[in-house]
This record gives structure tokens, sequence and C-alpha cells, in this order.
């Protein structure tokens, strides 16, 4: 089991490197299982994660 150690100086924090592409694409279903989901009762959302590395936006008045 590998044992993470921190100190108060920040040393010892690692880099992640995030990328991500936005695109207006309409596929209504995730290729894979989902990791989270959220929504957003003020305006009508729901956003789902899934193991496809996609994040998905519904709205839930328009059911879109």
């Amino acid at each position: 089991m590998a044992t993470h150690h921190r100190n108060s100086a920040g040393q010892g924090k690692k880099k992640v490197q995030v990328s991500f592409v936005i695109r207006d694409e309409v596929e209504r279903h995730h290729r894979s299982g989902i990791n989270s989901l959220q929504f957003d009762p003020l305006i009508n959302r729901l956003y789902s994660a899934g193991r496809d590395s996609i994040i998905r936006i519904f709205n839930t008045k328009t059911n879109k």
C-alpha cells in the first residue's frame, strides 16, 4: 500500500493536467456507466459524468 506524505510547505504536491473539449453534440446516452450525477434545480439541469470521460448536461424541462 502506498503512503503519501504532505508537509506544511506544500512540497510533494503533484501537478495534474486536465484537458477537455466543449462541443455541441447531441448524444443522449453515455457509452459506458455513470460515475456521478448532479442536479441544479435553479436552472433545471442534470449533469452526468460517465466512465467514458464525458460530462453530459440535460435540461429537465425539455428532456434534451
